[in-house]
């Protein structure tokens, strides 16, 4: 499937989405999201997924501790997703953070989580189908 283009209006349609996986590899410095995006029109409900992705991420120690906190919380309910809403996901404007060229700061605010600010070189999405 075709990434798709991340603007903000994606980031606005992101908001509500459930968090079903959130996992981290600190080694190669990216983050994987699957999101369920639920959406009602015309009196009917929609359902589409979206694997988006943060790599090249800088001082992720706070999102591979988001990332620990996480797997506890799967290991202890048994579960295999982790069912959580995403407040909020944003890109914060360049002055709030060092203005390297080709860098992104990404708001990423979940549920029962710990809101991060995650400093990235790139950020993809792509859509995946439902099982």
């Amino acid at each position: 499937m075709p990434f798709l283009p991340v603007t903000p209006a994606f980031f606005a349609a992101l908001h509500d989405a459930v968090v079903e996986q959130f996992v981290f590899d600190a080694t190669a410095g990216r983050l994987r999201l699957t999101l369920l995006l639920v959406s009602f029109t015309n009196n009917r409900f929609s359902h589409r997924r979206e694997q988006v992705v943060l790599s090249g991420i800088r001082h992720g120690a706070d999102v591979e501790g988001v990332h620990r906190l996480i797997e506890a919380v799967l290991s202890k309910s048994g579960q295999l997703e982790l069912g959580y809403q995403l407040d909020e996901c944003r890109l914060l404007p360049q002055a709030d953070f060092e203005r390297e060229q080709g860098r992104q700061k990404v708001l990423l605010a979940i549920d029962h989580l710990p809101v991060l600010h995650v400093d990235c070189q790139k950020i993809t999405s792509q859509a995946v189908e439902l099982l």
